[in-house]
């Protein structure tokens, strides 16, 4: 990380933030708020295709909060420092001295499009983000269903066009803004990738769950094959992710079983069939 400007730190914290189905936290976040540092991060520049980041935050008070109109932005994705590609924003809804708060998010410098929803203080969301530099397409999804998790992206919450496309888009950055537009923030578990799956890996713990009628699978562990079995006995899409959310496997299989060639760890395996939903964590020895 490398910091912009001058002012109060972005402070590293004990604790973490949390989310349902998504893989589960440790070690620390971050905390920031008002005027200050911003820090940068760098990654390998994405000339083309999807560049995607996801992270939870928590905004714990607003009451300094005085520009009701768009609030601040507090994180953006870009290709230099001054260009902000695309924003996340928040404001306070209806005021400051209230407890919700609504999220924007656009390519605009200011008043950008924002969540006809609103969310509460001291709730923690999870927050997706995507810049496609190749039509220039950019998406926001706020707390997205579990269930799409390591898999393939939902419908959007915001969607947008960039009429004037990034080159690449090779930033994140941390943005405190001022006293008056960002509020007290909590950060946590930011990742950034080229797929849905890369920054959305589900939580191993209690994914054995199907609405399949019959569902089983087995052997687990295994070595080298699985079988998979329903009442219907359908064609079904079998996906298989490792822990860092990589899709690993994607076959239809019509029979039931299935020949894998996967090093040993954990992994968890998604299965639709006709419309329903399955997820195992499966063990290779």
């Amino acid at each position: 990380w490398l910091n912009l400007n001058t002012g109060d730190d972005v402070v590293v914290s004990s604790g973490s933030l949390s989310y349902t189905g998504l893989m589960a936290s440790s070690d620390n976040s971050i905390n920031f708020d008002g005027i200050g540092i911003d820090p940068r991060k760098l990654f390998t520049p994405v000339t083309a295709g999807e560049v995607f980041t996801s992270f939870i935050f928590k905004i714990t008070s607003q009451t300094l909060i005085t520009d009701l109109t768009d609030g601040g932005y507090f994180v953006s994705l870009s290709e230099s420092d001054a260009s902000q590609d695309i924003r996340l924003w928040v404001k306070p809804n209806p005021d400051a001295a209230s407890t919700t708060y609504s999220i924007g998010f656009g390519v605009e410098t200011s008043n950008p499009p924002f969540t006809t929803a609103t969310y509460n203080i001291g709730d923690n969301v999870f927050v997706v983000m995507l810049y496609n530099v190749t039509n220039g397409t950019v998406s926001l999804w706020v707390n997205p269903d579990s269930a799409s998790f390591g898999g393939t992206a939902p419908v959007a919450t915001l969607t947008a066009t960039d009429a004037t496309i990034a080159q690449s888009i090779n930033r994140f950055i941390i943005r405190q803004d001022s006293e008056g537009e960002t509020p007290f923030i909590q950060m946590d578990e930011l990742r950034i990738g080229t797929t849905w799956a890369s920054v959305t890996p589900a939580d191993s713990a209690g994914l054995n769950e199907s609405n399949i009628a019959g569902f089983s699978m087995y052997p687990n562990p295994t070595h080298n094959s699985i079988s998979i079995f329903t009442t219907a006995n359908g064609t079904k899409n079998v996906q298989i992710f490792d822990l860092v959310g990589k899709q690993v496997v994607n076959e239809m299989v019509s029979g039931n079983s299935l020949n894998l060639n996967l090093k040993s760890g954990i992994y968890v395996v998604k299965v639709e069939e006709a419309g329903k939903v399955a997820t195992q964590k499966l063990v290779i020895e």
